[in-house]
């Protein structure tokens, strides 16, 4: 996944951070416009797994976009599903000095626990 992230920052860097978050919305559209673009070299598969972290890079501070990992991912995708874009930035928020992947999880856990959702992260 870490290589997927890196094609991110190099198409972010390379497009634009705005030309990305303006990208259709339908999966298979933005794999072949990615691909349209970097040509074959660039695996479908990574191209996927960059997409399907986009939300959680898109809530993220531009700034902090590099520092996302895996271990983010796994809890603040789903948070973005249930929760959106606001509750992904305010928990990146709550953790942007040290965003570990247990700081993130923690964090996620307090901010459902603070909502009086059932969802533990």
């Amino acid at each position: 996944m870490l290589d997927a992230l890196e094609d991110v920052m190099i198409l972010a860097a390379g497009m634009g951070w705005e030309a990305i978050k303006r990208w259709p919305s339908g999966p298979q559209g933005r794999v072949d416009q990615v691909v349209y673009v970097f040509g074959p070299g660039l695996p479908e598969n990574r191209v996927r797994e960059a997409l399907r972290a986009m939300p959680v890079l898109r809530a993220v501070p531009t700034d902090s976009v590099n520092l996302v990992r895996e271990g983010h991912l796994r809890v603040l995708l789903p948070i973005h599903r249930d929760y959106g874009e606001q509750a992904v930035r305010a928990i990146w928020d709550s953790v942007a000095r040290h965003p570990s992947e247990q700081a993130v999880a923690e964090a996620a856990a307090a901010y459902c626990a603070r909502i009086g959702s059932p969802r533990t992260a």
